[in-house]
């Protein structure tokens, strides 16, 4: 049941990414975490001011959770066992985003004049270059990466989770990683009190990105994924925090793509294109890999 929900509710994503942007709101995840810090004790040593820090982050995640299965154990309870499943679709409408990835990238690659361009960059969160329309090599990764990344976020790891683990797992991962997005002060460069929850992130990250290099490898070119692995990923995948690997095998395949196609774009609004093509292709193809996996359980 999950693999048909992950169809339906990129369907409803597509056709109705505007009000689900306005849908999903996190504000209440900072309130939460802001009111559980207020119950630390004020007269309390460093040391024990660090464990109570991340119990309040540990509570702030786990309490959603368990909301969550009681209002599916009480629905069930009341309605019939089908809600689940109703409630599981809205759980991943919600982790899904927290905008449409394909709307905002249209919003770049359709922008007349440069305050449109850089609203929509803004939104995508790309960085604006300001100069000529060619974007130097730099400049044009930084791109890639900050359209990929967003693809890994948004698209990637909530449909990896939610059809491995279902509601609970993408529901998880949303809240962890809209905590950091929320509390710039609990990033690893603040100390080792909250270093675990961006670790924590980067673990639940990591598969997703490693699924997105393999869809890459048949997206585009495999010769150039699997040369990249030989070389160096082998040593350095697990190292890689940032997710540089599959970050480094994208820019390498959409320049390669910029540098054989045309385009009535130019500078970061044909970057930002052809990220996006590459990027539906490897969601597509994902989308036929769940597909058969749906097939293959229909027939044994």
């Amino acid at each position: 049941m999950n693999l048909f929900s992950i169809f339906i509710a990129l369907l409803i994503e597509r056709s109705f990414h505007d009000d689900l942007s306005r849908w999903r709101w996190f504000a209440w995840l900072e309130d939460l975490h802001a009111w559980l810090q207020q119950l630390i004790p004020t007269q309390t040593s460093r040391q024990h001011a660090v464990h109570w820090q991340s119990l309040t982050v540990l509570v702030s995640l786990l309490l959603p959770l368990m909301a969550l299965q009681l209002v599916v154990l009480l629905s069930s309870a009341l309605v019939g066992s089908w809600i689940a499943a109703v409630i599981s679709l809205l759980v991943l409408l919600y982790c899904l985003g927290p905008a449409d990835l394909l709307a905002q990238c249209q919003a770049v690659n359709t922008a007349s004049d440069s305050v449109a361009l850089q609203q929509a960059l803004d939104q995508l969160g790309v960085d604006r270059h300001v100069g000529p329309d060619s974007v130097g090599d730099t400049d044009r990764d930084a791109d890639i990466h900050a359209v990929f990344h967003a693809a890994l976020v948004r698209w990637f790891s909530s449909i990896f989770w939610f059809a491995l683990t279902g509601m609970f797992g993408v529901l998880f991962y949303r809240l962890c990683e809209r905590l950091l997005a929320a509390q710039p002060d609990l990033g690893p460069d603040q100390g080792d009190d909250q270093h675990w929850l961006v670790t924590l992130r980067w673990l639940l990250e990591w598969p997703a990105a490693q699924l997105m290099v393999l869809l890459l490898a048949f997206a585009a070119d495999f010769d150039l994924v699997y040369a990249n692995w030989r070389n160096h990923a082998q040593r350095q995948l697990l190292r890689q925090q940032q997710h540089g690997f599959m970050l480094s095998v994208a820019s390498q395949q959409v320049n390669q793509q910029l540098a054989a196609g045309t385009s009535p774009h130019s500078g970061q609004q044909r970057v930002v294109q052809q990220s996006m093509h590459l990027l539906q292709r490897m969601l597509m193809l994902l989308l036929i890999g769940l597909l058969l996996l749906v097939l293959l359980g229909w027939i044994l």
